[in-house]
């Protein structure tokens, strides 16, 4: 007789066979890649720490360049050198004073176009002849320089930074000025630095020359040999005194500074030297010609990632065999009910029904015990019910079946690739495609009604409905079979099964050609008939400004009061036909969006200081506050002024004399946040809904300001949305009104089209 197993055996032996083989390869695994990522992320470690030391290197030295930029650009100094006679007391003073304030440069001086030293805070500098050092001869071609030396006259190192003196009009250099820096200050840079814990920090010029380093011994020497040319170039300029320049042997590196790459690089060699492999970083310090190399012990690196690795190796392998004892006591616990399950199965196997189970544990096998009992109660009335409700079933699915198929809209079932299973008699009736040529085929193919949308467009549709699951709303263009264009509003929708898997797609369409063409008509009606308004509006504004004016003779109260209420009521029309011209552009796609950089704040308070008028008549208290550093990012100025001023001229508006209006504009995650809020009459919590409609203004807002034509809201927020914004409020009747409006940091996208707003 063949051996049966129980479960809990079995169980117990899958488990202990699992845990055993999952710990060993887990510990396997871990110890061949976490070694690896360990040993990664320690060189992208001192990779980043290698770019992060050069940027603020990079700073540095720029801060010294615009100290000399800034010293150049003194109208003072400028006058001097064209005009040596006059008092140079106070230049004399001031580099003086700078130096004082600056001890970290050795002496500021400067030189006229001969290259000699006719103003310095360093005394012994003066009437020297620089005209052979570098940061001479760059400057007085018009360029600034940042380079390293030896002082010829102090015997000092240091790095000097010179910038040229230009005329008036730009086109001649005067002088230069030149400050130069203590090499201690630099020293100090790298010395302090989290990089030099990592590895070697070294500073290297042009032709690889070392400027520091921690090593004893590598000062003055260069990374490799010196080319004939190089050794003639530092002669010549007598850039390091008399000092013997020696190879460190670094002649790979020393090839790629010669080569003047920009972006950082990483070798792997062997220190001969240091008897010792390393991994060694090249980095470019932005607008000078320095270096900087890091070298960083291999084995070590190695070796603490094994360390670790081993660590975790062995904490895994002993979670494994923990896990295998707390889960075979577990289970031999767990599964005891299952004896007693297996008798009362046999015997209901024997169509004993008459026995009932009964397990006390409090868990799913009490819960089933359960089940099972009223399982078997349930039994007679099933079989007694099941014909009747397969038939009222039968008759529910059929009249389903009737109501899609006789749908009005377009309707398709496709499997979890898109090929269609069933269509509905409309898709025949819109496509004018056979349903016996749809099926089979893949739904908004070429082959059928689709095809004539962009690549992007169908692989986007594809990746949202089939693998992120989402519902799909939108448009598409589509074709008829007999080739006419259509417009199709399509929503289509991921049947998932209880795996979240999807099984089938079901799609509706509808046909809204007419109601497109319809909608663009009468955009365009609206457009043309405020052009043709604006004409004769602007001629009565002009024939009332001048009979105000009396050009057209004297007159009296009653008809000045006349002409008056003319004008304003024309103004209004006015205001109206641009409002509606200005929705039937962003709504045609025509408006121009050209983004610049813009300082949100400065628009803000320009906007508010066009309104002050109003603000004073009404005594309204109008305080404005702004996040500190808010960064310049590219708007339309003349968009985001028309939100602006239609959120603060309804503020205005609706708020009573002597009310408070606040503007906040903060930052947050990736947008730009501004904050209207006033304490005026509020909006009706019942007209909330309707308060971006267009022509909608609330009852309260009639009653009180009987001008506006309830079509600002609407263009704002079409401004904000187009902006890749959102505009969002909060208010309560007689208590006040918040709004927001949030656009991205990013900026707006520039957009050609053929007229701007207003």
């Amino acid at each position: 007789m063949k051996k049966i197993f129980s479960i809990k055996t079995k169980i117990l032996l899958v488990v202990s066979i699992i845990i055993t083989i999952v710990g060993l390869i887990t510990a396997l695994l871990v110890f061949s890649r976490i070694s690896n990522v360990l040993i990664k992320n320690k060189e992208e470690a001192i990779k980043e720490l290698t770019l992060e030391q050069t940027g603020e290197s990079s700073q540095y030295f720029e801060n010294s360049q615009q100290f000399v930029s800034l010293l150049a650009s003194r109208n003072i100094i400028r006058d001097y050198l064209i005009n040596p006679r006059i008092d140079k007391t106070e230049i004399v003073q001031a580099f003086d004073e700078y130096q004082i304030e600056n001890p970290r440069y050795l002496a500021i001086y400067l030189l006229n176009k001969k290259g000699t030293a006719i103003i310095s805070s360093d005394r012994t500098f003066l009437n020297k002849d620089y005209s052979f050092r570098e940061y001479f001869k760059g400057a007085i071609t018009g360029k600034p320089i940042t380079t390293a030396l030896l002082g010829v006259t102090s015997n000092q190192f240091g790095y000097y930074f010179s910038h040229p003196v230009m005329s008036s009009d730009k086109k001649n250099v005067l002088g230069v000025v030149v400050a130069k820096l203590n090499n201690k200050e630099i020293d100090k840079i790298f010395a302090n630095s989290e990089l030099s814990k990592s590895g070697t920090v070294m500073l290297v010029d042009s032709m690889g020359v070392v400027m520091y380093s921690q090593k004893n011994g590598r000062f003055l020497n260069s990374l490799g040999s010196l080319a004939d040319e190089e050794t003639k170039l530092i002669k010549n300029e007598n850039r390091y005194g008399i000092n013997s320049i020696k190879s460190l042997g670094y002649s790979e590196i020393k090839k790629s500074i010669n080569e003047k790459h920009e972006d950082i690089k990483i070798f792997k060699m062997f220190d001969k030297v240091d008897n010792e492999e390393e991994i060694i970083y090249l980095n470019r310090i932005e607008r000078t010609s320095f270096y900087i190399t890091v070298e960083v012990n291999y084995r070590e690196i190695q070796k603490e990632a094994y360390l670790t690795t081993v660590i975790i190796s062995l904490g895994v392998m002993s979670a494994a065999i923990l896990s295998l004892l707390i889960i075979s006591l577990f289970t031999i616990k767990i599964l005891s009910p299952l004896d007693k399950i297996s008798i009362f199965t046999e015997k209901i196997n024997k169509d004993n029904f008459s026995e009932r189970i009964n397990i006390k544990t409090n868990d799913e096998f009490e819960k089933l015990s359960i089940l099972l009992n009223k399982m078997l109660d349930n039994i007679e009335d099933l079989y007694k019910n099941l014909e009747k409700k397969v038939e009222e079933k039968t008759k529910d699915l059929e009249k389903f079946q009737l109501a899609v198929a006789n749908a009005s809209d377009h309707i398709v079932i496709t499997d979890a690739e898109g090929i269609v299973i069933y269509a509905n008699l409309a898709v025949e009736r819109i496509t004018g495609f056979k349903i016996k040529d749809i099926i089979g085929k893949k739904a908004g193919s070429s082959q059928l009604w689709g095809g004539l949308m962009s690549k992007d467009v169908y692989e986007k549709f594809w990746n949202d409905i089939k693998y992120e699951k989402k519902i799909f709303v939108g448009e598409f263009n589509n074709r008829r079979a007999n080739g006419e264009n259509y417009i199709a509003e399509a929503h289509v929708s991921p049947i998932l099964d209880n795996k979240k898997q999807v099984q089938f797609f079901v799609g509706i369409e509808r046909d809204v050609t007419r109601a497109k063409d319809v909608d663009r008509m009468k955009t365009e009606f609206i457009s043309l008939a405020s052009h043709q308004l604006r004409t004769p509006l602007s001629a009565m504004k002009w024939f009332t400004e001048m009979l105000l004016a009396g050009d057209m003779g004297k007159l009296n109260k009653e008809q000045i009061d006349a002409i008056d209420n003319i004008e304003q009521s024309n103004e209004r029309m006015i205001n109206l036909v641009n409002s509606l011209l200005n929705i039937s552009r962003i709504e045609s796609g025509r408006i121009i969006i050209d983004p610049k950089p813009t300082n949100i704040e400065d628009l803000a308070k320009d906007v508010i200081k066009s309104l002050n008028n109003k603000i004073i008549e009404k005594k309204i208290a109008l305080a404005i506050s702004v996040h500190p550093n808010l960064p310049m990012i590219n708007l339309d100025a003349k968009l985001i002024r028309e939100v602006f001023t239609n959120l603060l001229t309804n503020a205005i508006k609706y708020t009573p004399n002597e009310g408070e209006i606040n503007v906040f504009i903060s930052k947050k995650d990736n947008y730009i946040i501004s904050q209207i809020q006033d304490s005026g009459y509020g909006i009706p919590i019942n007209q909330q809904s309707k308060i971006f409609t267009k022509f909608f203004r609330a009852d309260n807002a009639v009653k009180h300001e009987t001008d506006g034509n309830g079509l600002g809201l609407y263009l704002i927020k079409s401004i904000i949305e187009s902006s890749q914004g959102n505009i969002w409020f909060i208010s309560e009747e007689n208590k006040g009104t918040t709004f927001w409006f949030s656009l991205p940091i990013s900026g707006m996208i520039a957009k050609e089209g053929q007229i701007s707003i207003n």
